[in-house]
């Protein structure tokens, strides 16, 4: 259920006694937005003649969202998260270990997140002469982003 303080608080009451998981709603990123990401990632990846895949990771590691988490030694990450990188080997309290940085998808970011990583896309284009929207057209994206957010944290 989404809903405003009011709506949730009536709508539980109405419910048999059951257990729930009450997040704060984040807007997700428009398609817009991703269709711009992935433009630009396109044009990156021709100038470079990498793969579009290759970009996009290389984006998520630069300017995406990410957590660094300890693991055993030999523990197969590839089953548990999709973009990872080894940080680091070593030892912990006498063990062996490893140090992950674990890089989330862009279809998991809200529109905040969204902006941060198309700021960074934007910027490696322009280093490599890739044209791209101009800084008002992106400022009003994020603008709409924003109050979207905006309305939606005041319900």
């Amino acid at each position: 259920m989404t809903g405003n303080k009011r709506q949730i608080i009536e709508w539980l009451q109405n419910q048999s006694a059951k257990l729930f998981d009450i997040r704060v709603h984040h807007n997700k990123r428009s398609r817009n937005a991703n269709s711009y990401a992935w433009v630009l990632i396109t044009k990156i990846a021709d100038a470079m003649s990498l793969s579009k895949q290759e970009v996009y990771e290389q984006m998520l590691e630069d300017y995406g969202q990410s957590e660094i988490v300890i693991t055993a030694q030999g523990v197969k990450l590839k089953k548990l998260h999709e973009y990872y990188k080894l940080m680091h080997e070593g030892n912990l309290n006498g063990q062996k270990a490893c140090w992950w940085k674990i890089l989330f998808g862009s279809s998991t970011y809200d529109s905040k997140e969204m902006a941060v990583f198309i700021d960074g896309i934007v910027q490696e284009a322009k280093q490599l002469d890739i044209e791209t929207l101009p800084p008002d057209e992106i400022g009003q994206m994020k603008k709409l982003w924003d109050s979207q957010d905006e309305v939606n944290s005041k319900q």
